[in-house]
């Protein structure tokens, strides 16, 4: 008999894994649409990113068209401007708006790619340094801390000069930079988890290493690195436009926010408009990451969601 109570124990257990997945989602829904702020700047980063995605629809003239006579047009409400350019034009008369709109693309690109590399690499070598210990840890600890003691935007720089600026070169950049932040974290909690109480018990029955880690370890960190990931794209996205305003990224013809910037620096005191607007989408979207992350934070901490009205 008590052996089939424990098969129905089993059996009614087994199927709720998806129902709890699920409540979860949608517990996490309402409490983002109670948070107003956050809501605005959860539905701001999916329409920048689908934007970028459909940007060819989007965009109403091709962002390369040259049109010298229309050159340094100001935007469509300002005395001289053209309806056909709502926010300007610029020095070889193509379209602000379109150049803005193609060059998410390339900066929401960089933003996502990057903090998917870094968040594979370094959560991997977290768990590594936490699990075994030893001189494994202290090897990733002190590469961590030597990357980590070094000046980002020099480390990025210095990447940048050695293998010539270009989109890859950013991307392997800011990668190089920023899996210690994951690695650090990860480590943490690993340390913290591996002598709790389930983790033990799993072991005890004959559990191997693979099936610990990935039925019981990673289930309980993932929840902290999701509440990492917006604010590490903000982070990127900020990094990879300070590197290609200084010329060592992004490469034309294509575009980001931040060389877009750094094209319109010489004009800024006769057409203001082509640094403010890709200026703007910059700020908003680096602050839409940082609000997400921080609801994200809070949601998930038990502790603290009483702040989100649970």
């Amino acid at each position: 008999m008590g052996v089939q109570g424990l098969d129905v124990e089993v059996s009614v257990q087994r199927p709720s894994r998806g129902v709890g997945m699920r409540h979860s989602a949608g517990r996490l829904l309402r409490l983002l649409l109670r948070d107003k702020i956050a809501t605005i700047a959860a539905l701001f980063l999916l329409g920048i990113t689908g934007v970028a995605i459909f940007a060819q629809y989007v965009a109403p003239h091709d962002p390369l068209l040259q049109a010298i006579p229309d050159r340094l047009q100001p935007p469509a409400w300002v005395e001289g401007g053209s309806p056909g350019h709502i926010l300007g034009s610029d020095q070889l008369g193509r379209d602000t708006l379109s150049r803005v709109i193609y060059a998410s693309q390339i900066s929401m690109f960089v933003g996502w790619v990057v903090v998917a590399i870094t968040l594979i690499v370094g959560t991997t070598l977290g768990i590594l340094a936490g699990l075994f210990g030893g001189w494994l840890d202290h090897a990733i600890m002190g590469t961590t801390d030597v990357l980590m003691a070094f000046p980002g935007l020099l480390m990025i720089m210095t990447v940048s000069a050695v293998m010539g600026p270009g989109l890859e070169t950013v991307i392997i950049a800011l990668s190089v930079r920023f899996w210690t932040s994951y690695a650090r974290v990860t480590r943490g909690l690993v340390l913290a988890l591996k002598e709790a109480d389930f983790m033990v018990a799993a072991q005890v029955v004959g559990g191997t290493r693979r099936h610990v880690i990935r039925r019981h370890l990673l289930p309980n960190i993932l929840s902290p690195l999701a509440t990492l990931m917006p604010l590490e794209v903000g982070k990127v996205m900020l990094a990879e436009a300070g590197i290609s305003f200084l010329g060592l990224g992004i490469q034309p013809p294509v575009s980001s926010w931040g060389l877009l910037v750094s094209e319109g620096r010489n004009f800024i005191s006769s057409a203001w408009w082509l640094i403010t607007f890709p200026g703007l989408a910059l700020f908003a979207t680096i602050l839409s990451t940082n609000i997400v992350g921080n609801w994200l934070r809070l949601a998930t901490d038990p502790i603290h969601r009483g702040r989100l009205g649970e």
